[in-house]
């Protein structure tokens, strides 16, 4: 039978645990992890499991209680059968029991008297640790998100004087929770150390996204002893608010769209009315040839939005090396929450000519680039369309995309990356007639030749001949040879 291990030598091992960078040394476990059939029972020991390999009982006990991280010790038993392996495993837990309840109570008062900020700070040691042992690509970003979040909740201790764990109470998270609401935070300055009047308005969701974020740190904080608030106070202080979302997402009709194709044509032809190589311009009143464009051109940024779908900020950093033409595809590496997501071309033609020439004109550069959402707002009202924004053109071409296509809702969802039931309940809606239109992106919007018209106006699309006039020309040059020959 193995001796009892006391309680210094695993507070030593915690210790030791605690202050290692890279991760506690385990004990060597190379005979439990030999090969064999295992089998772990977790009958009447918390903390404590017993596990057969082979023919050999183990032990298996985490040692650092105080961070709660998954690292585990091994113990061999000389047991024979499992009743014997089982009484060793209650041994065992009662024994952590009572070295756990002996730290808490020495510790206790110490953290309890703890400031706030260095609870919150051991959370983020804390979420840095475990994300790395997950995935080390989204520890960076997962942090980030995490003290984004707790940044407003600092500045609302600062602007109490809330400084250690004591003093903070569930009615201080109350009045956090209706602070935030109003978005009215006194944020601090970090040049003049002195507190400025916030005036960024939150939306509901950014508002209980960081609710969310407090109410983890701060459970996270109760659970090592940090705090003394029960884990319902906080998550009542800290409720979420209720957010009211609209039945049906907002989509441009076509008549809205031919509006809109008619006014970006006109604002990417304006130009200057000289230049400097051509000054008689000016004075003769007249349009040079040789002028600057007058705005910065929005067609590459509205076309391919509309065709594809993508977010706004997928568009602007769209490059050259993400469209492969001989795939007929477009990979999104930079969307959102990390995923990477391919967007087809086979079913539109025209940004399929379109997309090709920005990548002649821009290489592996982003082939559209960075477009204001004011620059967007302004066409919309020379359109006649009031508070059209960048996500009315992803929308509409999603909600056209979905009436006009027989793909399922998953490849609905892998193409424009909304979840399955954003897909059925917002844009799987009945839009009459435009299936019949034809089987292209461009004629589900019902503007394939308008569209044309206007990209080959701008420059974007080369000329097509029509037919009658192709068919003349051959008539004319054979004409003309036999005219030759006789």
């Amino acid at each position: 039978m193995s001796p009892q291990v006391p309680a210094h030598e695993l507070e030593a091992a915690a210790n030791q645990v605690r202050a290692s960078a890279t991760g506690p040394a385990e004990a060597d476990d190379t005979e439990a992890k030999k090969g064999g059939y295992s089998r772990e029972s977790h009958a009447s020991h918390p903390g404590v499991s017993v596990v057969k390999r082979g023919k050999i009982f183990y032990l298996k006990w985490r040692t650092d209680f105080a961070k709660g991280q998954y690292r585990y010790r091994w113990e061999r038993l000389d047991s024979k059968n499992r009743r014997a392996a089982e009484g060793e495993a209650k041994r065992k837990s009662e024994e952590l029991g009572a070295s756990k309840k002996n730290w808490m109570s020495q510790r206790t008062t110490a953290l309890y008297r703890l400031p706030v900020q260095e609870g919150l700070s051991a959370y983020l040691e804390h979420l840095r640790g475990e994300r790395r042992e997950r995935d080390e690509r989204f520890v960076t970003r997962a942090v980030a998100g995490a003290e984004q979040y707790l940044e407003r909740f600092t500045e609302f201790l600062a602007q109490r004087n809330i400084q250690r764990c004591e003093r903070l109470t569930s009615e201080d998270l109350h009045e956090f929770r209706k602070i935030l609401g109003g978005a009215r935070l006194k944020i601090l300055d970090p040049e003049t150390q002195t507190y400025k009047e916030g005036s960024t308005l939150l939306s509901t969701v950014s508002i209980n996204r960081i609710l969310d974020g407090v109410r983890s740190a701060l459970r996270w904080m109760v659970k090592r002893r940090y705090l003394f608030i029960g884990r319902d106070e906080i998550g009542e202080a800290l409720a979420h608010y209720p957010i009211t979302r609209a039945s049906e997402p907002r989509i441009l009709s076509t008549v809205d769209l031919l509006r809109l194709l008619k006014k970006l044509c006109e604002h990417d032809l304006a130009r200057f009315k000289s230049s400097r190589t051509d000054k008689n311009a000016y004075h003769q009143r007249r349009q040079s040839t040789t002028a600057r464009p007058r705005f910065r051109p929005l067609a590459p940024f509205v076309v391919v939005s509309l065709l594809t779908g993508a977010r706004p900020g997928e568009v602007e950093i769209m490059t050259g090396s993400d469209v492969r033409l001989e795939y007929q595809t477009i990979a999104l590496r930079d969307s959102k929450r990390g995923r990477m997501r391919v967007l087809p071309l086979h079913d539109s033609p025209i940004l399929n000519e379109l997309v090709s020439e920005l990548v002649k004109r821009a290489g592996n550069n982003p082939i559209i680039g960075r477009v204001k959402l004011k620059h967007i707002v302004e066409l919309g009202s020379k359109a006649g369309i009031a508070n059209l924004t960048r996500q009315v053109l992803r929308r509409t071409c999603v909600a056209h995309v979905a009436s006009g296509s027989t793909d399922s809702e998953y490849l609905l969802t892998s193409r424009f990356g909304h979840s399955t039931d954003v897909s059925v309940a917002h844009y799987r809606q009945a839009l009459h007639g435009v299936r019949e239109r034809g089987k292209t992106v461009e004629a589900w919007l019902g503007i394939e030749s308008e569209l044309r018209s206007v990209l080959t106006e701008l420059g974007y699309l080369k000329p097509q001949l029509k037919k009658t006039d192709s068919g003349k020309r051959k008539y004319e040059r054979g004409r003309s040879a036999r005219g030759r020959e006789v």
